[in-house]
């Protein structure tokens, strides 16, 4: 008598079966080009810390008069020449935590610290172009904005700028699609009193608030019997006036709030990070960092081109006028140009999302082979483009810690 074969189970079939060792496959390959990616990052901006040429000194003893007397500085401390010049210190916070840090770890903990929050803040931006995208697009791009992103590779303050402006995306962009509920907007008033005292670009939370309940108050007018876009419209309000609020919750109170409106006006002499692309063309400056910011600039310009022409569905006017913004403040200083590098990322692989799509599938993406090939080949490109900028020695040398030569000056400062 034959025997009776044992009964499959419900989703084991052959078919299956294949199709999960393939998802597997695609999962595997995908955390080792994030891994791979990240590390390329981190090891960019492994710099070995010169107190000669940045500002890290200054902000170290800021913290260290925190921490010991309790002073925040109002005046122009470091002034030889007018020492009670009126200072809205706006980054004391970062200073405080900058000193904690190299007091329990040393200099080398607090470069270690830096990377790590540093690609933290790439990991955040390249997932939400995954998650509203595609890895096979957000991975390329990545690559793409790479250049631009190691151009800040000193430790300064602005570092939880860049991550606090990830943050803020992700919850906004998370309701705004219904994936989030409204309870997790009131992170944002919160993060932002955090902000405030982090970091001069605080004003960047209001206005990410801002463009967003503007774009949904543009749709609440055209599609007016959407009665949960009337909700979004009243939560996004509510959070938009408590994060202006939190904005006053600073040692300078109101006039904290208000300074980066007034910060430029005081400047007695321009300084390099300061300069418009044009100023830097009409100087004649050798500047390399500017090609790499022309490629992001472009690709960012053709996905525009293409959402609006090819791919309506995804043509969001919040992520446009963002663009607008983060793009007019990387050509009015070419400090902000990892800022705008951030951005395009999320913003440029939506635009795109429809680009992989093939006749009869509602989601598809080359194989992570392909992808690799991609990146691979715009990676070789980048670097032949201007190979000095990822070898040379201007960016100081490989490592983590202090500078050897910068003894004397630590121990002056």
């Amino acid at each position: 008598m034959a025997k009776k074969r044992p009964a499959q189970k419900r989703g084991s079939t052959p078919k299956a079966a294949v199709q999960q060792t393939g998802e597997k496959q695609q999962l595997l390959y995908r955390i080792f080009i994030t891994v791979l990616l990240l590390s390329v990052y981190g090891l960019y901006l492994a710099h070995q810390v010169d107190l000669t040429v940045g500002d890290l000194g200054r902000h170290l003893k800021n913290g260290q008069l925190f921490i010991e007397t309790g002073l925040v500085p109002k005046t122009n401390l470091y002034s030889y020449a007018y020492p009670d010049y009126p200072f809205i210190n706006h980054h004391w916070g970062s200073g405080v935590l900058f000193y904690g840090i190299q007091r329990l770890a040393g200099f080398s903990g607090l470069s270690i610290a830096f990377i790590l929050m540093s690609v933290t803040t790439l990991l955040v931006f390249l997932n939400l172009a995954t998650k509203y995208s595609s890895f096979a697009l957000a991975a390329p791009i990545a690559v793409v904005v790479l250049p631009v992103l190691i151009t800040r590779y000193e430790v300064r303050p602005e570092l939880f700028s860049y991550l606090f402006c990830g943050l803020f995306l992700q919850i906004l962009w998370g309701y705004k699609s219904g994936k989030l509920g409204l309870r997790w907007l009131f992170l944002l008033p919160i993060l932002e009193t955090f902000w405030v005292n982090l970091h001069i670009y605080f004003f960047i939370g209001v206005v990410l608030i801002a463009v967003y309940l503007f774009e949904l108050l543009v749709v609440l007018v055209t599609h007016n019997k959407q009665q949960n876009i009337r909700e979004q419209v009243k939560g996004l309000a509510v959070i938009l006036l408590l994060t202006i609020l939190a904005t006053c919750l600073n040692p300078s109170g109101i006039s904290g709030a208000i300074y980066p409106f007034l910060i430029l006006n005081e400047y007695g002499a321009p300084t390099i990070e300061n300069y418009s692309v044009l100023a830097v063309l009409r100087e004649g400056y050798v500047f390399l960092p500017l090609i790499y910011f022309g490629i992001v600039f472009g690709l960012v310009c053709l996905s525009w081109l293409y959402a609006v022409t090819r791919n309506r569905s995804s043509f969001s006017l919040g992520n446009f006028l963002l663009s607008v913004f983060f793009f007019t403040m990387a050509w009015s200083a070419i400090r902000n140009f990892a800022l705008s590098a951030y951005f395009a990322l999320p913003i440029a692989a939506v635009n795109l999302k429809s680009l992989l799509d093939e006749p009869g599938k509602t989601s598809s993406s080359p194989s992570i082979l392909k992808v690799s090939a991609v990146l691979a080949a715009i990676a070789f490109v980048l670097v032949i483009l201007k190979p000095a900028y990822f070898v040379s020695s201007n960016r100081g040398r490989i490592g983590i810690g202090l500078e050897e030569t910068n003894d004397a000056a630590s121990d002056f400062l």
